[in-house]
């Protein structure tokens, strides 16, 4: 979601990761270890192109919040490939990171994840 800081009247882009959903699917250490790649890019290459930069993380009783840099228009590709790799993780059953470690991808959408990153890294 896109929010403003009140101060500046800077745009931004902010995640809100619902703490719940963490501990239920198991994924304290991945969302640890993203806070802490975001943070060491945010300290150590804050102008690095291919990643956005971490301006704030906190949390609150129930999310954890990351606010990051707002590029505008630069979602329709990222939000089309999670769209994609969703709809694709139903269909095939289970999640597809998994289908990938025992090569049930398949060339088909092998190519299509190829051309959409490509495409996002174009878009750069």
């Amino acid at each position: 979601m896109m929010v403003r800081h009140t101060e500046t009247a800077k745009i931004h882009a902010m995640k809100a990761i619902s703490k719940r959903s963490v501990l239920t699917y198991d994924e304290l250490d991945h969302t640890s270890t993203e806070v802490r790649i975001l943070k060491h890019f945010a300290k150590y290459e804050p102008n690095n192109p291919f990643i956005v930069r971490l301006n704030y993380a906190f949390t609150d009783k129930e999310n954890i919040y990351f606010v990051m840099d707002f590029y505008p228009g630069r979602s329709s590709s990222s939000s089309s490939l999670r769209r994609r790799y969703e709809d694709e993780s139903l269909i095939a059953g289970g999640d597809l990171a998994t289908q990938m470690e025992i090569g049930r991808l398949g060339h088909t959408r092998t190519r299509f994840y190829a051309v959409d990153i490509t495409q996002g890294l174009l878009d750069l």
